[in-house]
């Protein structure tokens, strides 16, 4: 079994020995503040000074922070009017040496070092730490409640910013008491603000809370009427008439909206221009249905003219099905214009909806057939699939495999199998949380953000303005850079984008998607660390 990452104060030789070590492959070897020396260790001159804070597993040390409260500290020496640029009065240490693994760098390292230091603060009544915060890291310090004073300093080879933390910055940065003795640390598992997944998103502790309810029947009486409210706000947010619920993945929505169109008379045409539109392709495959396949080309918008042409020299093409956003891409297909489209040629339209619902308004009032879930959008836990429509059902008839014939769940009341009550709780309570034409505006001021500071740094991205959705933004890795090693750089700070996908690690993209409760202020450094996640990957 994997050995928990325990932090405390140094206190045992070993230790001792690997912060020499550490202390050398960080400040001789990837910052170079000190000449090479053949025994690859490196002793701090105030060591017998300093307080050690250090995360180890087992006897294999993961990072280092030292405090000291011994005048001169390492910064008088770079700014030596130190004291004329703090408070006078005040208690004060350094905090210096930090150090962590390159393969541990992730952002509960970083918290549970600062939290043994935060303890340290408390105990021995100090007002203000000081340290000397390397030039290319200083958003990282400042996302650590530094904050910067004076001039820089330091050599041509190593500049610093001096920056200073109080109690108030600790508390307020690292007030949530935890036990910074012994945490199990897992940077992939791990919910922080700097989720950036289009799933599982980050999810409010209201929506937690609601999951954690003890489960009831799903057959009760009154669990029954709590169903019938959900699948009013649903149809509400999206203007649908009807939705069914069902336990499963976008992926069985998007069977069952196959099996429906395995009704219909004639023909229909899929529409593709990304992997989405390739999975609607497969489902109806899986369905047997009489189809065709139209690929306009990766990230390339539908023609929709050409499509129109299709439908009156084709009359039997009775449906069109498409996603509405292509995930792949970030690419958002026009719904009015498929609906006109569909409607003045006879054809019924079918959307795969799994992306946007949730994250933008979306009005399904004109649509046939639509997938939906739990997850992304909606902020809630994935694991409930929707299809929404607009039109009477049939009598249930035993057409199609029961669990996939939208007659039976009409036929009972929605709940034609077992129904996990805990994730409707759930859903309901992010349905109520959300402010849909809120989230849109806030996302789209992020994102316009986001984009303009990466085309700023030069970055390309793969969707135009005009026709992308908000809550996706596409980058393409430049020749020679590996977009998975970027992405597990970024996961080690504690980023978590989307980017091991088969499909965006073959064309080397990275995806930022704003789908869950992110804010403003979690998209503050996010570019930076991106930029600062390259040259570890080029050089």
């Amino acid at each position: 079994m994997e050995q928990d990452v325990i932090f405390k104060i140094a206190n045992q030789d070993w230790e001792f020995e690997a912060i020499h070590r550490l202390n050398y492959e960080t400040f001789v070897e990837e910052i170079p503040q000190h000449g090479r020396n053949p025994e690859g260790r490196l002793v701090d001159k105030f060591h017998h000074q300093n307080t050690y804070v250090v995360a180890t597993r087992g006897r294999e040390l993961l990072g280092m922070l030292a405090v000291r409260d011994v005048r001169p500290f390492s910064l008088d020496s770079k700014l030596p009017d130190l004291d004329s640029h703090l408070p006078p009065g005040q208690s004060l240490c350094e905090i210096r040496l930090l150090a962590i693994r390159k393969n541990q760098r992730n952002s509960m390292i970083y918290k549970g070092l600062m939290q043994g230091v935060r303890k340290l603060f408390h105990d021995n009544g100090y007002d203000i730490g000081v340290i000397s915060g390397l030039l290319d890291r200083v958003r990282l310090y400042e996302r650590m409640g530094f904050l910067p004073f004076g001039p820089l300093v330091g050599t041509e080879q190593a500049r610093f910013q001096p920056m200073l933390i109080t109690p108030v910055q600790f508390d307020k940065y690292f007030g949530d008491k935890i036990d910074w003795q012994s945490a199990r640390l897992d940077a992939e598992n791990t919910q922080t603000d700097q989720n950036f997944l289009p799933g599982p998103v980050k999810i409010s502790p209201i929506v937690q809370k609601a999951l954690s309810r003890p489960p009831v029947s799903h057959r009760s009486a009154s669990f029954m009427a709590f169903f019938q409210k959900v699948r009013q706000k649903l149809c509400l947010l999206n203007n649908a008439r009807h939705v069914e619920i069902m336990t499963g993945s976008g992926t069985l929505a998007n069977d069952v909206v196959a099996a429906q169109l395995s009704l219909l008379p004639g023909k229909g045409l899929v529409l593709v221009n990304g992997e989405f539109g390739k999975r609607l392709a497969s489902n109806a495959k899986g369905m047997r249905l009489n189809y065709e396949a139209w690929d306009f080309g990766w990230a390339r918008p539908i023609d929709y003219a050409a499509v129109e042409r299709r439908l009156e020299q084709e009359p039997e093409i009775s449906w069109l099905w498409t996603p509405h956003c292509e995930t792949s891409t970030g690419m958002v297909n026009d719904i009015a214009r498929l609906a006109d489209i569909a409607h003045a040629h006879g054809a019924k339209l079918a959307l795969d909806c799994v992306s946007s619902i949730g994250a933008i308004p979306v009005d399904l009032s004109r649509v046939y057939l639509a997938s939906g879930t739990s997850g992304k959008g909606l902020a809630s836990f994935a694991g409930l699939a929707m299809v929404y429509y607009n039109h009477e059902l049939p009598p249930y008839q035993n057409a199609l495999p029961r669990y996939l014939d939208l007659s039976y769940y009409r036929e009972n009341d929605g709940v034609a199998f077992t129904l996990p009550t805990n994730l409707v709780f759930a859903l309901d309570a992010a349905l109520d949380l959300l402010d849909i034409r809120g989230k849109a505006e806030t996302t789209a001021r992020m994102a316009r953000q986001v984009r303009q500071e990466l085309r700023h740094e030069g970055f390309s991205l793969l969707v135009p303005d005009e026709l992308v959705l908000d809550a996706v933004v596409t980058i393409e890795m430049p020749e020679g850079i590996d977009s998975v090693q970027v992405g597990d750089a970024l996961l080690r700070q504690g980023i978590q984008l989307s980017y091991k996908s088969r499909y965006l690690a073959e064309r080397n993209h990275i995806q930022i998607c704003f789908m869950g409760m992110n804010s403003e202020q979690s998209i503050r450094d996010l570019v930076p660390m991106l930029r600062e996640a390259m040259p570890k990957v080029s050089a």
